[in-house]
């Protein structure tokens, strides 16, 4: 059960997240547009000081995320997720928001290492 929530939610948060981009970005309906940079800017902040945390401490955070409870994902979800994100960091570029596109970048790049590496990690 706790896996079928986690993708729920995760499809409801990321829906959202992509119907504000198509209805910002390609509608031209600003608020959605507002919206949508929101929380491109927030997720890739976040996103690149988890990064920064992974590059300094990878083996103690992830230990730490193992030890409470956090399984990866499927590689087929894994895989959905990523092709999601890049389409997301090509909106970005292609409407002129370079340095969101990098900022959500470096988000997407600390979470594939939480997936490959915990999943390395569990395998031992």
């Amino acid at each position: 059960m706790n896996d079928i929530s986690r993708y729920v939610r995760w499809f409801v948060i990321n829906g959202l997240f992509y119907v504000a981009l198509y209805y910002g970005f390609f509608e031209n309906i600003e608020a959605a547009k507002n919206i949508a940079l929101f929380f491109g800017w927030i997720t890739g902040i976040l996103g690149t000081f988890v990064f920064i945390v992974l590059v300094t401490n990878e083996e103690k955070v992830i230990n730490h995320i193992l030890k409470n409870g956090y399984t990866p994902p499927s590689s087929m979800f894994a895989s959905i997720d990523l092709i999601n994100d890049l389409i997301v960091i090509a909106i970005f570029v292609a409407f002129s928001h370079e340095v969101l596109a990098v900022f959500y970048f470096f988000q997407v790049l600390a979470l594939y290492s939480i997936y490959h590496t915990s999943r390395n990690q569990m395998g031992k």
